[in-house]
């Protein structure tokens, strides 16, 4: 049987969650969250600290919503991983996929652009957390947070200037 695993609004300290077959889905202002599945998808919404997420068998996204997250890693065997960024959040990105392709919407300062399909290195904003997403069966597709309101998406400038892109 499967497990789908919701945690919300986790208020403070970490969070450690495993399946062995069902989805998580995290919702919280927590500082740190280790999340990892063998067959599920992940869904995380950061306002703060890091995240590292891992699944053998399913997808990944990530909503970075605020300038707080100090870290992000995520890797996915069989499966893509999508990356929303909300307005200032400041990431130096290491990508690479294997079998799949790496789409970047928002401008980014190339640091090493060797086959842009499948890795990427470079810094959106000032860089100043790492951002490191890797993938051996799927696509990486780093893009702008489009806002829980019309507001948030408005705000988000750089969503009308996008950068490296396959």
């Amino acid at each position: 049987l499967g497990l789908e695993l919701d945690v919300l609004r986790v208020l403070q300290g970490r969070v450690h969650v495993e399946t062995l077959n069902g989805r998580i889905r995290l919702d919280g202002d927590q500082m740190d969250a280790t999340l990892n599945t063998v067959n599920g998808n992940i869904y995380a919404y950061m306002e703060r600290g890091g995240l590292a997420a891992e699944t053998t068998n399913g997808a990944v996204v990530a909503h970075l919503l605020g300038p707080e997250v100090a870290q992000c890693r995520v890797t996915s065997r069989n499966g893509g991983i999508t990356v929303a960024l909300h307005e200032g959040v400041s990431v130096q990105v290491k990508a690479r996929t294997d079998y799949g392709e790496i789409r970047c919407d928002l401008p980014l300062e190339p640091i090493l652009n060797e086959n842009k399909r499948r890795s990427l290195e470079g810094c959106i904003r000032d860089g100043l957390y790492p951002l490191e997403l890797t993938a051996v069966n799927g696509n990486i597709w780093i893009t702008c947070e489009r806002g829980r309101s019309a507001t948030d998406h408005e705000a988000n400038q750089d969503c009308q200037n996008p950068g490296v892109a396959p």
